[in-house]
């Protein structure tokens, strides 16, 4: 599988995943639609209608294709998710990234890794040579498995650390167990 296809498997999932719009009062990041939020479009300088003002309505129009372009630029290419060698592993990986963010995301890998390895990796968030190195010459399917105890107990945490989240842990456990 090239690389592309690797892209395309992947944004299949998210978008899946995130669903179309949501006008949810509880998410905490406000109108979404294909998993972009107004909180991520203002955080991100990202006036998609050119209207001068970040708002709702830059969420609302937003189309799915100007969403997969999004998740490319600003996912995929910032990450560079393509050094994955496995599908199992950059599908999970960049789908946690999309719904807790990419340090997050990355720390949860890092661990994951060192839980699988007797040569620990630096948990820092940061991804590049050594923990794709590392990731790529670690079982795929066991680390995919890793990342989805890793992903249940962020979670967990979230909710303990904010009760007001708890309306998100039906969905949170579904896709932590994806």
């Amino acid at each position: 599988m090239n690389h592309e296809e690797m892209f395309q498997a992947c944004i299949k999932s998210i978008l899946e995943h995130e669903g179309g719009l949501s006008r949810d009062k509880g998410d905490p990041g406000g109108t979404t639609q294909w998993g972009i939020s107004l909180r991520y479009l203002k955080n991100m300088g990202l006036d998609l209608n050119g209207d001068g003002v970040i708002n709702d309505e830059d969420v609302i129009g937003l189309h799915k294709d100007g969403a997969v372009e999004i998740y490319r630029r600003y996912w995929w290419d910032k990450y560079k998710y393509a050094a994955f060698n496995e599908l199992v592993v950059v599908e999970k990986v960049f789908d946690m990234a999309v719904n807790m963010g990419g340090m997050a995301a990355h720390k949860l890998l890092q661990i994951a890794i060192n839980r699988l390895r007797e040569q620990p990796i630096k948990v820092d968030g940061l991804i590049g040579g050594q923990t794709f190195a590392a990731a790529n010459s670690t079982d795929g399917n066991k680390l995919r498995q890793e990342l989805r105890e890793c992903a249940k107990h962020r979670y967990i945490e979230i909710i303990a650390a904010n009760p007001a989240m708890e309306w998100c842990r039906k969905g949170w456990m579904n896709r932590a167990a994806w």
